[in-house]
């Protein structure tokens, strides 16, 4: 629950500076919005029977634009990640689901190849840093209800890098977005975990979205 009320103080937040935007249009300071989802893997030590997760990312973003082709973006974002095995065969419980959320906060240097920051197409291509802080770490057994626990050991934060490629196409005052990254973390979870399948366990994320940024 906590998470939720976070994420919605911070899309009050962002509303607020929607409003000052509207009021400056010309200005090299804009506000949007992402939503999208991810397919997640897992490398470790043990890198058989980890299967990628399908999951889903929400977040908010500001764009600084330095010149006519290049801009800085700073992200907080919901992410949700994970993976799914297969426990030994002398466990009852055969098949189990990973499930970490975080917050995310990537910071993006985009290079536009439009002209203009209100051109009506815009291809960019991004590359940044990221850091996250775990809100939760679980294990599930997907065949027994109400099996969900926590998996201890896992750090508490993650960093790496994130690069990608995108889109955006003017809309009367918005512009709609497309966008492809893949995010890798440079940091293991942590080496002393107990599952044997996430020791020294990093995450390799795609993820694709979509959004929009006013203008």
């Amino acid at each position: 629950m906590k998470k939720f009320i976070l994420l919605f103080l911070l899309l009050l937040i962002f509303s607020s500076h929607v409003n000052a935007q509207e009021e400056s249009s010309n200005s090299n300071l804009v506000w949007g919005v992402r939503l999208g989802m991810n397919w997640t893997t897992i490398k470790s030590d043990f890198d058989e029977g980890l299967d990628p997760r399908t999951s889903g990312v929400i977040g908010l973003f500001t764009r600084h634009k330095l010149n006519n082709s290049f801009f800085i973006q700073p992200e907080i974002n919901y992410v949700l990640k994970g993976a799914s095995s297969q426990l030994p065969a002398e466990f009852i419980v055969s098949d189990y689901k990973l499930s970490f959320d975080y917050f995310e906060i990537p910071v993006l240097l985009k290079y536009n190849f439009g002209s203009e920051l209100n051109d009506r197409f815009k291809p960019d291509i991004f590359l940044g840093p990221f850091l996250a802080f775990k809100l939760s770490s679980s294990l599930e057994a997907t065949d027994i209800p109400n099996s969900d626990v926590t998996i201890d050991d896992v750090k508490s934060t993650d960093f790496g890098i994130v690069f990608g490629t995108g889109m955006g196409f003017k809309v009367e005052f918005i512009d709609i977005l497309l966008e492809l990254r893949y995010t890798m973390s440079l940091s293991s979870f942590d080496s002393n975990i107990a599952q044997p399948d996430l020791r020294n366990g990093k995450f390799r994320v795609f993820t694709i979205t979509t959004g929009f940024v006013i203008n």
